[in-house]
């Protein structure tokens, strides 16, 4: 029997959930390390969502804030289910959005294939590149609009 998205979602919750503040910390200053050997260019990343325990990517948007690199993110509008890319710019703070998602205060708004290399948030994923999030479809639009040659870098805190 195949399992569905939605019962990876819950077992990826919960194990996320299950992971002591030790492991997370571990966890995440190795991906942050990673990122900032692989990722350049036009970056485009998310902005983790502490309630959801995402990886804490936040040290290593601090990184590339204070280098040459020009970076982005996706802002959701659930009113009406729509996403708008954006550059963050320069003396931007960062504030509670839709569903808790940061957003940044300062920005321009910019098409989606301009990012040459796209970081993504992985709840679930498998060894062929099928991912699992959180059902509301933003990633696969991302996904479907970026530049064809860009770079996806998925992180997570669990193997396929």
């Amino acid at each position: 029997m195949e399992i569905s998205k939605k019962e990876y979602r819950n077992k990826y919750t919960l194990l996320r959930r299950s992971l002591t503040n030790a492991q997370l910390i571990s966890y995440n200053r190795s991906i942050n390390e990673q990122l900032k050997s692989i990722a350049t260019g036009n970056i485009h990343l998310f902005l983790p969502i502490k309630a959801k325990i995402e990886v804490d990517i936040w040290p290593f948007i601090d990184h590339v804030r204070n280098s040459n690199f020009t970076i982005g993110t996706s802002i959701y509008n659930s009113a009406n289910n729509s996403v708008k890319h954006v550059e963050i710019l320069n003396g931007s703070i960062f504030e509670a959005g839709d569903y808790q998602i940061p957003k940044p205060t300062i920005y321009k708004e910019v098409e989606i294939s301009i990012f040459n290399t796209i970081i993504i948030p992985l709840l679930a994923y498998d060894e062929n590149g099928n991912r699992v999030g959180y059902g509301k479809g933003i990633y696969d639009e991302i996904l479907e609009k970026c530049n064809e040659k860009c770079t996806l870098i998925g992180v997570s805190f669990f193997e396929a």
